[in-house]
C-alpha cells in the first residue's frame, strides 16, 4: 500500500510538471523572540514561528505561514491520502507530551479535486498552525522538530528544521532552518 502511494504522489508531482532545475541554498536564523524562515531565493511562502507559554507547564508553538497570490498548501484536515499535508513533528522525549492535534485558523475548506475525483483541504491564504504541548518535567532539555509542506503549483515538498531549547525555565526557539528543497535537490 506504501509503495502504491509512492507511485501515486510521483505520478501527480510529474502530471503538474514540477520543475527540477529550481535550486534552493539553506540560510540559517539568528536567535529572535519571533524567528522568521528565509530563502535567499524568493519563494511563494513565509513563515514565522514563534513559542507561548500558556500556564506554568503549557505551551503554544506557532507557525505562521503566508502565501503568495496563487500559491497553497494542503490542510492537515484533508483527508486525502495523495498530497503531503501540513505537519509539525516534535522529536520525541522525556520532557513534553503534546496535548491536542494541530489547530489551523481560518479552517480551510474542502474543494474538489477532479484528478483525484475527491475533496482535499487547500489552504490559500495566511493561517496559523498551533500545537500545544506540556513540559513534563523541570529539566533544561533541547529538542528538534520539523515542520512538512508541500508547496503548490510549484509542486516543492519543503521542510523547515527548529530547535526548541529549556534552560533554567525559559523555553525559547534557538534556530530553524528552511532544508534545501527534497525533489529539487537531486
Amino acid at each position: 500500500m506504501r509503495y502504491l502511494n509512492i507511485i501515486t504522489l510521483a505520478s501527480v508531482l510529474v502530471f503538474f510538471g514540477c520543475d527540477s532545475n529550481e535550486k534552493k541554498e539553506t540560510k540559517t536564523i539568528e536567535e529572535t523572540e519571533k524567528t522568521e524562515v528565509v530563502n535567499q531565493q524568493k519563494d511563494p511562502f513565509h513563515v514565522e514561528l514563534d513559542l507561548k507559554q500558556e500556564d506554568d507547564n503549557t505551551y503554544n508553538f506557532i507557525a505562521k505561514v503566508k502565501l503568495d497570490s496563487g500559491a497553497y498548501i494542503i490542510s492537515p484536515y484533508s483527508t486525502d491520502d495523495t498530497f503531503l499535508h501540513f505537519n509539525i513533528l516534535f522529536q520525541e522525549n522525556d520532557h513534553i507530551s503534546t496535548i491536542d492535534s494541530l489547530i489551523e485558523t481560518p479552517i480551510s475548506t474542502a474543494e474538489y479535486e477532479e484528478l483525484l475525483e475527491q475533496e482535499v483541504r487547500y489552504v490559500r491564504q495566511t493561517t496559523t498552525y498551533e500545537k500545544k504541548f506540556e513540559r513534563t518535567d523541570s529539566e533544561d532539555f533541547e529538542m528538534e522538530g520539523t515542520i512538512e509542506f508541500l508547496v503548490e503549483p510549484r509542486c516543492s515538498v519543503e521542510e523547515i528544521r527548529f530547535t526548541i531549547k529549556c534552560i533554567s525555565d525559559t523555553m525559547y526557539i534557538e534556530s530553524n532552518k528552511l532544508i534545501p528543497n527534497k525533489l529539487t535537490q537531486e
